[in-house]
């Protein structure tokens, strides 16, 4: 399973200077990370011929960042409104179809 991604200011520092004549163990140290990590931006650059990183790929999300918000400053209002309540004021108020199980997961990790 992959860990957190590397920034792509990072992927470039590292690549020019591996290429200035620094050491993997060197990067490794500079940078915090992993020699195999390091290893994989060199690879990837000389390989593919290109730093960034692949796309994200997946299904879209359904609520914006914005949908969470406006929820939470519902369920903060009235903290005993019910889930399916509030699918259906989402509804009304962006257009957004959601299920009460998306709404239960949004406001859990939150």
């Amino acid at each position: 399973m992959p860990g957190k991604r590397v920034s792509f200011n990072i992927v470039q520092m590292v690549y020019y200077n591996y290429y200035d004549g620094k050491t993997i163990s060197e990067l490794s140290e500079m940078f915090c990370l992993s020699r195999q990590t390091i290893y994989n931006i060199i690879k990837r650059a000389e390989d593919e011929g290109r730093l960034q990183p692949n796309e994200v790929t997946g299904r879209p999300r359904k609520l914006s960042d914005r949908n969470i918000r406006s929820l939470l400053r519902k369920v903060d209002e009235n903290p005993r409104i019910s889930i399916r309540t509030l699918a259906h004021e989402l509804k009304e108020e962006s257009g957004v179809t959601v299920s009460h199980e998306t709404m239960r997961q949004v406001l859990k990790k939150k």
